[in-house]
């Protein structure tokens, strides 16, 4: 699991749960437990994939019920993009 992608990750969720204390948080963390509903979710997935240029696949945005799974989805994706653009 990418620490980068953690790192990039944090300050989008942060937008969308400010009062979040990101100290005792874990990646087994239900998303929804987050305070994070349907439309918030779908807001971070839109950030998510302009920030790294990406596009998550339904496939995956619907397994993706935790934290861990969110960015596995995500270093999947951004694993694809880098085999793709080399050369």
């Amino acid at each position: 699991m990418s620490e980068t992608v953690i790192a990039q990750l944090i300050p989008i969720i942060q937008s969308k749960c400010p009062a979040l204390d990101f100290s005792e948080l874990t990646l087994d963390e239900e998303i929804q437990a987050l305070g994070i509903d349907s439309l918030d979710f779908l807001e971070m997935v839109y950030q998510i994939e302009n920030h790294f240029g990406i596009e998550l696949p339904i496939e995956d945005l619907e397994k993706a019920h935790t934290l861990r799974t969110l960015i596995d989805a995500i270093s999947a994706q951004t694993a694809e993009e880098t085999v793709i653009e080399t050369p």
